[in-house]
């Protein structure tokens, strides 16, 4: 949601007009009391995203643009994610990186997760808006997603629904 309260996305999406429904927990991750319904939230610097689901694990993840994400990307980009990460682009790729892997930290719901080892984004071409395809590496268990995510001046976002 950008900060003059439009958010451009379909009536549904991602609010903040849900007040009354969203209860924080002590847990990674906001509980809803509507039954079935996933919710994640997120913000960053005069920003905040939510995003509701009621048909698949939601995660989202919103950053402002900074040269400390980059400062740190040795501790959540792998080694098969740094090869495809153009040298003249590094800072928005490492932004989406790392949105990216917020918001499969939040839809697995489960502490301990090393960003590095247990997640992986497939190459991309970032782009002002557009897709990624991830895996999410849970014990044995191996899950793909497709995230989306939008590109702008003030903010990296990432979005499951």
């Amino acid at each position: 949601m950008h900060r003059d309260g439009s958010n451009g996305w379909p009536p549904g999406y991602c609010s903040l007009n849900w007040p009354n429904v969203i209860q924080w927990w002590n847990i990674p991750k906001p509980d809803s009391p509507l039954s079935g319904v996933q919710n994640s939230i997120s913000h960053t610097r005069g920003f905040a995203a939510v995003c509701i689901s009621s048909r698949v694990s939601a995660g989202i993840d919103i950053e402002y643009p900074s040269e400390r994400i980059s400062r740190l990307e040795t501790r959540f980009v792998n080694p098969q994610e740094a090869s495809f990460i153009p040298a003249d682009n590094q800072a928005v790729y490492h932004g989406l990186i790392w949105c990216a892997k917020e918001t499969l930290y939040k839809m697995a719901a489960t502490p301990g997760l090393i960003f590095k080892d247990d997640m992986l984004i497939s190459p991309f071409k970032a782009e002002n808006k557009g897709a990624m395809a991830t895996k999410l590496f849970l014990n044995t268990e191996v899950k793909e997603y497709q995230l989306l995510y939008k590109v702008q001046p003030d903010y990296y976002l990432v979005w499951h629904y």
